[in-house]
């Protein structure tokens, strides 16, 4: 999933950061229905990457409701690779080493 940060509602917080990558390998044991904190800042406005209450992996500027949603639901029991790219303007998410 490509998208641009000028789209966002929280843009100026996102803007401020510089190019980064993360990656991590996530496993879930256990459907939690609630929102899980993977990567991020813990400042509002700043970026997370977390697993929603659907159990599918978003990023985005805490606080907000702008965070860009993948799509991908988790499996229990299964270790997920995570990457997101991110240039200042414009991110990716790769879910197993693919572009979501």
């Amino acid at each position: 999933m490509d998208f641009d940060a000028g789209d966002l509602e929280q843009e100026e917080f996102l803007g401020q950061l510089d190019l980064f990558t993360i990656r991590t390998k996530v496993r879930l044991d256990a459907a939690k229905h609630k929102e899980l904190t993977i990567a991020g800042h813990s400042s509002c406005g700043c970026w997370a990457l977390l697993l929603n209450a659907e159990g599918q992996i978003d990023f985005g500027p805490r606080c907000t409701t702008d965070f860009l949603h993948s799509g991908y639901s988790m499996e229990l029991e299964t270790e997920t690779k995570i990457a997101v790219t991110y240039d200042g303007f414009k991110g990716t998410i790769y879910i197993n080493d693919e572009i979501v």
